[in-house]
Order: structure tokens, then sequence, then C-alpha cells
């Protein structure tokens, strides 16, 4: 749980002496110093408190509430910091943090950012790709509060999807009234481009909610779910401050494995965005020896000079470390052993061995994929397994294609030599 100071301004007396504010400083700096040095802070640079003045939620992070606005500025376009549109009303996974009580809703965790906005207030793309989803309700007020902007399965109407370029991150823009006319199921968006106009469907006020999603969250592939229009969609029930309405919640594990923080993902995008032209893809299989062209045994140069695109991570050319391909799918890692790779491993649902096999597949899937494979318990799940496949071929002898399971699914898969293959930390 992080932990923020809550102060009110210090207001001196006109005939207050600098000696007198000289001794109360001091002794204020003797009472704070010792507990700040106790506290330990976690979590990211998050929101400190609330400009009442403009109802703004702001971080005293300079870097991170410069995150804040460029992603405001991205999607609702350059505005001036005047507190009526693109300010922050309710930040990412708030519940970590007080917000002194100002905010209705019992301060619940929080899987996006709201961002204030007049009713029909143009929303841009923050980055481009492919429309995967679009829900569009527009209402009266009085329609909206008879709940007809809900489907039979309680799922929230004015949801838009974009998956980007490199398929590694999907952005959902939430309670919009309109759509641009352009945008409809699988059509290609550019960054900045016009998506819709804000609005209030199944909401109280005119913002615009943006969540975004990563090719490693457990949802992601599974496309009901990640239709909902929130990570959130599909949990318990909790009543409202006004003990009139209910609506879903997220516990604060389910929002930190499911999304990422918006402002903190334009850094991301822009590297897993294919600026360049790299070979890999959604459709490079993982191999016994290989990912697409990265071999196993080759270094981090030839691995770039392979693919057309640099890999970033640990540079370090003694010991173990990580690094990934900076363009193309997400979910892709290499470990590094004195600087040539070791082992390749998959986090992203959407990538596949040759075979077929992916993060999601039952284990009786992977078992008739790779018939004999062997199965040992798990080191820290009670219920997991590791499935590992061994080849015949002696010039295979010494790779392995092991996938981790929770006993009832395929959590992740990695291929690669030994004995690095079967290290359970990785490089830790």
């Amino acid at each position: 749980m992080s932990l923020r100071l809550v102060t009110s301004p210090l207001r001196i007396h006109p005939l207050t002496t600098r000696r007198e504010l000289a001794c109360f400083l001091a002794l204020l700096l003797l009472i704070v110093l010792p507990v700040c040095a106790a506290i330990e802070f976690h979590g990211p640079p998050m929101i400190e408190g609330k400009d009442d003045m403009k109802g703004c939620y702001f971080s005293s992070d300079v870097a991170y509430q410069a995150k804040l606005k460029a992603l405001s500025n991205l999607a609702l376009g350059e505005h001036e910091d005047d507190g009526k549109l693109g300010c922050v009303t309710y930040p990412y996974v708030a519940g970590q943090y007080d917000v002194g009580g100002s905010l209705k809703i019992l301060n619940d965790v929080h899987a996006g950012i709201d961002l204030r906005a007049r009713t029909s207030s143009k929303v841009f793309a923050i980055d481009g790709g492919t429309v995967v989803y679009q829900n569009l309700c527009v209402t009266t007020d009085k329609q909206k509060s008879e709940g007809k902007c809900l489907t039979k399965d309680g799922k929230q109407h004015s949801t838009l999807i974009v998956e980007n370029e490199a398929r590694s991150h999907k952005i959902l823009y939430l309670h919009l009234s309109t759509h641009d006319e352009a945008i409809s199921i699988n059509a290609l968006v550019k960054k900045g481009a016009t998506l819709g106009f804000t609005g209030a469907v199944g909401t109280d006020t005119a913002h615009l909610h943006i969540e975004v999603w990563t090719s490693t969250a457990p949802q992601y592939c599974a496309r009901q779910a990640a239709l909902a229009g929130s990570a959130c969609a599909g949990k318990p029930k909790r009543t409202l401050w006004d003990k009139s309405t209910t609506v879903s919640y997220c516990e604060l594990a389910d929002v930190l494995s499911y999304t990422v923080d918006p402002a903190e993902a334009l850094e991301e995008l822009a590297l897993t965005s294919p600026m360049e032209k790299t070979l890999l893809t959604v459709n490079t299989p993982l191999l016994l020896r290989s990912f697409g062209p990265i071999i196993v045994g080759a270094t981090a140069i030839e691995a770039a000079k392979a693919i057309g695109s640099p890999l970033i991570g640990d540079l370090s050319t003694v010991g173990c470390g990580y690094m990934r391909p900076r363009y193309g799918p997400g979910g892709v890692s290499f470990m590094m052993i004195d600087g040539r790779v070791a082992r390749i491993e998959i986090d992203s649902c959407q990538l596949k061995t040759r075979s077929g096999a992916k993060i999601g597949d039952v284990e009786s899937v992977v078992k008739k994929l790779y018939p004999g494979i062997e199965i040992n318990k798990h080191a820290y799940d009670d219920n997991g397994h590791y499935l590992t496949f061994i080849p015949k071929d002696a010039v295979d002898s010494e790779y392995r294609l092991l996938f981790e399971s929770d006993g009832k699914k395929v959590t992740t898969m990695r291929a690669g030599r030994m004995p690095e293959i079967e290290w359970v930390e990785g490089c830790f």
C-alpha cells in the first residue's frame, strides 16, 4: 500500500519573525524525517492529491505528470491546462492511494484513466492499429438510467477497442457518444486519427476512459472476456455511495494483471509499434532451437541483423540477462548467457509453436500435439506442471521445448538448450 502525507498550506502571520519560523521548521524536520525514513513506498509515481480549483488529480512526480499530459494531448488533442478538458478526473489503480475520501465510489481500484471532456469532444487514436471491437449505444439520460445501454449479459456499450499494429496491446476507449463514420470492425486507423466523440453513456458525466491491455494479460486472447468493455466486467457487484446503483468492481490483483497504466504505456507502444521493418510477426513459430531467424547461440548483434531491428535490454556480455526485440510482437524475450541466446521465452497467447501449441491451451491439447511429452510437478504451483518435449534426434538432444501450466492450461512456454531451459527461476 502506498502512503502519502496530506498537508495544508502553511499560513504565516505577518508578525511571525524569521527566528520563530526557523525554529518551527527545524522542529518539523525533527518530527518528519525519522517517520519518512521508516516508510517504504510502493507502486508507481501516481496521483498525490486533488486540485479543488479544477477538480483534477495531479502527480508530484514531474516526469509522470508529463506522461499524463502527453496521454491527454494524444487522446483529446492539444489543449490548455485550464482544468476544463483533458485533466485526470480518476487515476489508474486509484485504490492504492489516499484520495481524501473525495471520490464517491469508495476509492475502488480503477483499470484505466478518466480524462475530463465536454460532451462531443473529439477522441483521437493514441496509437495506430485495427478496430477489433465496436459497440455504440446513443441514449438520453433517461434511457441511461433505465439501463438500456446494457445487453442481457451486462456488457457496457459505447466501447471501441483498437489493437495496435504489433498486436502487443489493445486500447479501449469507453463512454463514447458517437463513432467516426470511417470506424468499423477491422478498419485500420492511424495514430492521431479521429475515432469519435466523447459522451456520458453508461456513466454520470461526460469523460473519456482509456484502458490498455498487453498481449501477456490473461484475458487478451479470451475473446468474450476481452470484449466485455473493461477488465472489471463480470466481477462481483458493489453498491455505490447513492445506495441505488450496483456496478462491477476490480480487485487490485485483477487490474495489475490485466492492464497497464495508459500513461506509462505510451513509451511501450512506441517501442512495440513496427516503425522499422522486422521479420518477426505474430505468425512467427517457436521451435526447439529458434524463434524465426533468431537461433539459440546467436549474439545480440547477430540476432538483430537476422530480424532487421535491434534488441533491447541487458547489454552485458558476461553472466545471465534478458533482451527482447525492440519492434514486432510483444511477449517475446531471450535469456542471454555470456552474450548469447540460451533460451527463448514466450508470454503472449498469440504466439504458437510450430505444431500449434500456445498459452491458454489445456494440457490435453499439448499432450496430443507432442505424444510422449514428459510431465513433472511444478516447483511453486501445487496444482501446476512442467510439460517437457524431449526430441528423439541425437542432433537435438541438448534442446527442449517446455510448457508451464497451472494444472489445467498452459501459462508460459519456452525453448532452448540444456541446462538453462530447466532453470525454474530464470536468471534469478
